[in-house]
């Protein structure tokens, strides 16, 4: 049985991909027309592009996807794109506050691990989605000023996934709530997120909401069976439903 649900945020509660890969090539077209990247350098990504290479932190998932940029070259790309982005309003999976809810009415935990930082605030207060978490965890650094906790449990990390170390101060506050591992689900969109589940034995759940759009690729790609696949988190209350009947 299931107690602790922990969520990324960009993908299964933001529905952020399709606003972020039109920026990326937004940026592209724009780096190649102004000169600042040599078209050779930026070859136009592909699905599969984005599968293997969505997730990880801006420098790392930028040189990931386009392995012949210089340092420098990844940073222009980096600070383009986040202007590009910037430029639209970023709508939530459509029923997310619903889900939510009802997850506390059966009264689950309910966790958000997220790499965005800046703009959260704006986001979880927006819909009201702060009163549904028991515990947020963003990036951040020791070093920055004004690091404003938006939640009596939010927490600060400066670890991605897919490294483990992200869970660090999750595992701690569970094992407080007398929470084991193998009743914690973390509901990701990316790879990196099931290789971070994996890694300290935690169950997962793909959905189909960010760069892998279909239960085929989720198991061609990360090897994740079908069963532990949802086309949207709307699909999360009868999955659990049915796992405690089994």
């Amino acid at each position: 049985m299931h107690k602790l649900i922990i969520f990324d945020f960009d993908g299964p509660i933001l529905d952020s991909f399709g606003t972020a890969k039109k920026a990326v090539l937004k940026t592209r077209d724009k780096l190649i027309k102004d000169g600042l990247v040599l078209v050779d350098k930026l070859p136009e990504p592909n699905e599969k592009t984005f599968i293997l290479n969505w997730g990880y932190p801006g420098p790392i998932g930028i040189k990931r996807m386009f392995p012949l940029l210089d340092e420098k070259e990844v940073e222009i790309f980096g600070k383009t794109w986040m202007i590009l982005q910037k430029q639209d309003e970023i709508p939530l999976i459509k029923g997310v506050n619903k889900i939510l809810q009802e997850l506390k009415r059966k009264n689950l935990t309910t966790a958000l691990i997220t790499a965005r930082s800046h703009d959260l605030k704006y986001y979880l207060r927006k819909e009201g989605l702060i009163n549904f978490l028991d515990f947020v965890q963003s990036w951040g650094n020791p070093e920055m000023k004004n690091q404003e906790a938006i939640h009596e449990n939010h927490v600060f990390h400066q670890a991605f996934k897919p490294n483990p170390e992200v869970f660090d101060k999750i595992l701690k506050w569970a094992e407080k709530k007398k929470i084991k591992k193998e009743e914690i689900l973390l509901i990701d969109d990316t790879l990196v997120g099931t290789k971070a589940a994996k890694s300290i034995g935690i169950n997962f759940i793909g959905v189909c909401t960010g760069p892998i759009s279909s239960k085929e690729n989720w198991q061609e790609y990360g090897r994740v069976s079908p069963d532990y696949v949802l086309e949207s988190i709307s699909e999360l209350p009868k999955w659990l439903e049915k796992r405690e009947r089994v």
